[in-house]
């Protein structure tokens, strides 16, 4: 008990110590090139924000079952990125570039500031290799894909992903479950298959809609060892990150923030 009392004594020091710097948030904290950005934090499945497309109904009963105790919907509107004659085979090779979210900044309000999200991320054979393999390239349009991905998160430690893509007439549904035990600092905070991102987006006639669903399977605000940590807003700035490095890749001369 006493060596408990202590870790936790030091883990709320460290806390304290880390969170006095607040500064204003950058606009690329918030995502890169959107013209509009919408979230929702919800308890279980009953989401507001999923845009349609074909296979919604299926989506809606993937998340059903899935059962997450919290969900953190964000939807993001963006422009239509120019010159490309097969669209939906574009966005989907820049989805598959595991490899670029290497180096991706996130705003950390703990910190003040941007700070490095990823130090490794690339595909690996399975669960526990770190030995990387070469982002795929697809000249035609699989219905169906998956992998195993890698990334060294700078707060979330080493994780292992089960990534899925599905593709479909009007949209790709991308979605990553982690395999393992997740660590925020030295706090265990979700068990293997605790996590999942779904990345949807879908091309329209005048924009792109490129909504995220963050599943946890923990309440929003999670207490480990007197240590309290509001899990959504963990995930709220990472996926924000995610929009802006697909951004940063389907646009040519991508703003940061919201544009008009």
């Amino acid at each position: 008990m006493t060596r408990i009392f202590l870790f936790a004594c030091s883990a709320a020091v460290f806390f304290l110590l880390t969170s006095f710097l607040y500064g204003q948030k950058p606009p690329e904290g918030d995502g890169w090139n959107y013209l509009l950005k919408e979230k929702k934090v919800i308890s279980g499945a009953d989401l507001t924000l999923l845009p349609d497309f074909s296979e919604r109904e299926m989506f809606l009963e993937s998340v059903i079952v899935n059962n997450p105790k919290t969900s953190l919907e964000m939807l993001y509107t963006m422009p239509l990125p120019d010159g490309n004659s097969d669209l939906l085979l574009f966005l989907f090779n820049y989805l598959n570039k595991f490899s670029l979210m290497e180096g991706i900044d996130y705003y950390s309000s703990r910190k003040g500031g941007m700070v490095p999200y990823l130090a490794r991320s690339f595909l690996v054979e399975k669960p526990g290799r770190k030995k990387a393999l070469p982002d795929p390239f697809y000249t035609a349009l699989p219905s169906e894909i998956s992998y195993t991905v890698f990334q060294k998160d700078s707060t979330f430690g080493s994780n292992w992903y089960n990534v899925e893509i599905k593709v479909y007439d009007d949209a790709i549904w991308l979605s990553m479950t982690n395999t393992n035990l997740m660590w925020y600092y030295f706090l265990p905070v979700l068990k293997a298959g605790g996590l999942k991102i779904d990345m949807i987006v879908i091309p329209g006639e005048g924009n792109l809609k490129f909504y995220t669903l963050s599943q946890l399977q923990e309440e929003a605000r999670k207490e480990v060892l007197g240590i309290s940590i509001y899990l959504p807003g963990a995930f709220d700035h990472r996926v924000s990150a995610l929009q802006g490095w697909f951004a940063k890749q389907i646009y040519s001369s991508p703003l940061p923030g919201q544009i008009e």
